[in-house]
């Protein structure tokens, strides 16, 4: 098994790599990578797990968009960054008998899963249906996505409205749905959120 390390904590990826080497086989090889671009200079799209930071994941999401099922997010504190349904992610924030349990269970599938197959292929189907909830954005309207879009991208109230030939009173309500929808309240937190689900491009922002 090969596992990616992207994250420019060092200590972090030390961390990790000590509890990960603890459930895995002497067969498993780990690399670190400091930044995207240092895995781009490997070879990137072999691995079978990539373990990465949010602001990484969010920068760069069209890539780890394709291996989503082998990506885990590594932030601190959850309710620091809005986890998509169906993302995994390991609150480096925990303690390492948490962290080792959760590591147990993403790469711990991975290591029995020739002897496990039924099982694991009911778990993959689940995260499928799961990922397929997600795809709906919480339950956006059209309209809302608009907004969110360009909430985003940097226009002001008046400037939506303008935008979609709409009134300020119904831009705001759209505003006030989309925050009550996600449990986000910040611009940055909603364009983390927009990125991760390919509302708007890394370059748009």
């Amino acid at each position: 098994m090969e596992i990616a390390i992207i994250t420019p904590n060092r200590l972090e990826a030390e961390g990790l790599r000590h509890l990960i080497r603890r459930i895995v086989d002497d067969d498993t090889t780990m690399r670190f990578f400091d930044s995207y671009g240092a895995l781009m200079d490997d070879t990137s799209e072999m691995y079978d797990w990539y373990f990465v930071n949010p602001q990484t994941y969010a920068l760069y999401n069209p890539f780890f968009q394709k291996f989503r099922k082998r990506c885990v997010l590594l932030i601190q504190g959850s309710s620091t960054v809005m986890i998509p349904e169906g993302t995994n992610y390991i609150d480096t924030m925990q303690s390492r008998e948490k962290i080792g349990r959760a590591l147990k269970k993403l790469v711990g599938d991975e290591i029995n899963d020739e002897t496990t197959n039924t099982s694991q292929l009911r778990k993959r189907e689940l995260q499928a249906k799961r990922t397929a909830q997600w795809d709906t954005h919480l339950d956006l309207s059209q309209r809302e996505l608009e907004v969110l879009r360009l909430v985003v991208l940097g226009y002001i109230n008046k400037e939506i409205a303008d935008k979609l030939s709409i009134s300020l009173t119904t831009v705001i309500t759209h505003r006030k749905h989309i925050t009550e929808k996600l449990g986000i309240k910040s611009v940055s937190g909603l364009a983390v959120y927009a990125i991760m689900n390919g509302i708007v491009s890394a370059d748009e922002v």
